[in-house]
């Protein structure tokens, strides 16, 4: 191991100079970027996964439309199946009627949290904006998973940090967890710590000492948690408060980039978990699948998460099965965020 830390952190900072090259070559319109008619906001990151895009890109668009703007969040649909596809469009009339191998778990997710927005889905974000028979009625335009897509211009940058990343593991790959370097948060608007503790753990004031000297004067800082709303019947459709299920026996299967933190979550709702399922991320459930999960004997009931649910079928499913539904909880920024959200969408 001693020998192989010396190549994977030479191959990180060939990583780092790759990336850094190619935003200069885009800052420098050497590549070529558009810029779409309605304003533009992306959300992104700099680690690989675990930072809570989905729920806060679904936070964005549903605080969007609720001042009255409708638009379309672009995304690639990571994992999703059909890649040989043109771009799908998703709508609140059709989402229902999509089948999750077509478009990907968390654009079907986004989706049917919205009232009048779409989702486009597609490899080529651009191509699948313009394929769309109307597209010039959207108030706003969001990049979901937007840092590194710089072939669309943005006019707000939004990045999320996962509060309880290591600072040794800033680094890009392999010797961290970065798919690219701290310099690219100069172009950050907004930078969010997500997961967060009521109060800053000493990780995150680590991590905001450490990414500061990279970012912008005038950047807005803000710290969310994600936090448990209540429980649905997958089955049902019917809502349970927490404490419904409190110390009752329970399982538990997860198919998410940091299930700890699911089940930690689970612990602390009080929740007696007595069996767990843990599958690979964006998992494609399967008949072995559901045999493992049909396999967690002496459960009532079954808990997952709203990004597994869209995808499982609950009818091959024994018992009762609940999505554990989050909510984006803001602890320190939200009104400077808010406002500098709302001065973009003003056109001023």
């Amino acid at each position: 191991m001693l020998i192989l830390k010396p190549v994977t952190s030479f191959l990180s900072l060939i990583i780092d100079f790759v990336y850094r090259v190619r935003r200069l070559l885009f800052g420098h319109h050497v590549f070529s970027s558009t810029e779409l008619i309605p304003k533009t906001i992306s959300v992104g990151n700099l680690e690989l996964g675990g930072t809570g895009k989905t729920p806060f890109t679904i936070w964005l668009a549903t605080f969007l439309e609720d001042l009255e703007y409708t638009g379309v969040i672009l995304t690639r649909g990571y994992k999703r199946e059909s890649v040989e596809k043109s771009s799908v469009q998703l709508t609140p009339e059709n989402n229902h009627t999509i089948n999750v191998s077509d478009v990907g778990d968390e654009p079907l997710l986004i989706s049917r949290k919205l009232q009048s927005s779409s989702v486009v889905v597609g490899a080529d974000r651009l191509k699948g904006y313009f394929e769309r028979p109307v597209i010039h009625t959207d108030d706003f335009v969001l990049l979901d998973d937007g840092h590194q897509h710089l072939r669309i211009r943005r006019d707000l940058n939004i990045i999320l940090i996962n509060s309880s990343t290591y600072p040794e593991k800033f680094k890009c790959v392999p010797a961290g967890s970065l798919r690219e370097g701290l310099t690219s948060l100069m172009c950050a608007d907004i930078i969010i710590f997500t997961k967060c503790d009521q109060s800053p753990s000493e990780n995150e004031l680590a991590l905001k000492r450490m990414i500061h000297k990279y970012t912008k004067p005038d950047s807005v800082w803000g710290r969310v948690k994600f936090s448990p709303s209540y429980f649905q019947n997958i089955k049902t459709k019917e809502k349970k408060l927490l404490i419904d299920l409190s110390s009752k026996e329970c399982g538990a299967f997860c198919g998410i980039a940091k299930p700890d933190h699911f089940y930690n979550t689970l612990d602390q709702l009080n929740l007696n978990i007595i069996r767990k399922v843990t599958f690979d991320n964006h998992h494609k459930f399967k008949e072995s699948s559901y045999r493992k999960i049909n396999k967690l004997e002496n459960v009532k009931s079954l808990i997952c998460t709203e990004k597994d649910a869209v995808k499982i079928d609950p009818q091959r499913i024994k018992g009762d099965i609940f999505s554990l539904v989050n909510q984006v909880v803001f602890l320190e920024g939200e009104s400077k965020i808010k406002d500098k959200i709302k001065k973009i969408l003003t056109y001023e």
